[in-house]
């Protein structure tokens, strides 16, 4: 009923599309439905895109997104709301939008979750892709682009997959469709962030995808060696290269800690993390938690607790700088990684600024929820065309 009404109301003859580019300096318009803070699409203005309209159901991201996307209609609701889908495709179609981009709640499906597979079905968070269908049913959008974990598309209803279904739903629409699984680390990102593409196109052609951009993927070193060393609470005056506060005890530990090693390898009484009382040991459910990184590889996959010394993988590698009393190496940077770090290791530019009002928790909330830009880039430039 829901989807008879939509097309009740968009097939008439009084929805006239904009000219592709009116009075935008003749880019092609976009739409996103649940890409959080717009990071996603950092690069899109460069190749000639132009975000026209969006969906996001959280008020604060959905005003992030509109301050790094000036102009964009925000719609600030959940796209199962059937009010939101009409105005989604009402906003579509009168911008002529050529590209539709989802990047839906991962949650539901996130391995991290401990759900059971039974679970994870009834998320209703892991079905919103259907709503995002309904709107391309409607709208047509040149390409179609989504992306999530690889869970996501394992999810079933009614004897099918979340991927199988999108596959019958995209070539009923005409879409040329395609799935593939990649790490952006072998696209010239330093981060390890594995995940599942859906890449659409409203033709017969293949949407061709590039093998691996370079023979090694891009380290940390090769992303933030050039930053200057922090100790923890230390502010370097540069922009978002603050290391956080922790613990004292916390931090002697990790001075212990030699690069690419976790706590636990330490010698004695190095090895051991308590909790404030400084008695009862600390127990952490993840793997990497006290960890710090490798110089020479890729970032794990960045977390929205990336503040924490306890975030997984996400203590800076460090530096050899001497002994202690008792003949012990040391380590510097014995401190989580900056916002800035995090930033380069996203595939975004040194020049990059979030807004004015956004927080270094919020910040460090959209890095570790983000898509990465890079990818979305790539997928942009080898796009098949008429």
């Amino acid at each position: 009923m829901a989807n008879q009404l939509l097309f009740e109301l968009f097939s008439n003859e009084n929805v006239v599309p904009a000219v592709v580019g009116n009075n935008t300096n003749d880019k092609i318009n976009y739409c996103t439905i649940g890409c959080c803070s717009g990071l996603f699409e950092y690069y899109l203005p460069e190749l000639g895109f132009q975000s026209s309209v969006s969906c996001e159901i959280d008020p604060l991201r959905a005003h992030f997104y509109t301050e790094m996307h000036d102009g964009t209609h925000m719609v600030c609701k959940s796209v199962a709301d059937p009010d939101a889908k009409v105005e989604i495709i009402d906003w579509c179609k009168k911008t002529n939008v050529q590209l539709l981009i989802y990047t839906l709640p991962c949650q539901g499906s996130s391995t991290l979750s401990g759900k059971s597979a039974r679970k994870k079905n009834k998320d209703p968070r892991n079905w919103l892709f259907e709503d995002v269908f309904d709107i391309a049913e409607q709208v047509k959008p040149k390409w179609f682009i989504g992306e999530n974990v690889v869970g996501y598309y394992k999810n079933k209803k009614r004897g099918k997959t979340s991927e199988q279904i999108m596959r019958t739903r995209a070539k009923r629409i005409g879409y040329k469709v395609k799935f593939v699984t990649l790490d952006a680390a072998d696209y010239g990102t330093a981060q390890r962030r594995k995940r599942r593409y859906m890449l659409a196109y409203l033709g017969n052609k293949e949407w061709n995808v590039p093998a691996p951009t370079t023979p090694k993927p891009k380290t940390i070193r090769d992303a933030i060696g050039h930053l200057p060393s922090l100790e923890a609470g230390q502010d370097s005056g540069i922009l978002y290269h603050k290391a956080p506060n922790v613990r004292a005890d916390l931090v002697e530990l990790v001075r212990h800690t030699p690069t690419g090693c976790n706590i636990k390898n330490n010698p004695a009484p190095f090895n051991v993390a308590y909790k404030k009382d400084g008695i009862t040991p600390l127990q952490y459910k993840f793997a990497g938690v006290f960890e710090r990184s490798g110089w020479d590889e890729p970032a794990h996959t960045i977390t929205t607790g990336s503040a924490s010394i306890m975030a997984t993988f996400g203590i800076h590698p460090g530096n050899f700088i001497g002994y202690d009393e008792n003949g012990l190496p040391l380590y510097d940077n014995a401190r989580p990684r900056t916002v800035l770090e995090q930033i380069l290791l996203s595939g975004l530019p040194e020049t990059f600024r979030f807004p004015d009002d956004m927080s270094e928790t919020q910040m460090r909330i959209a890095l570790g929820e983000i898509a990465l830009p890079l990818m979305l880039k790539m997928f942009i430039e080898n796009r098949p065309t008429d």
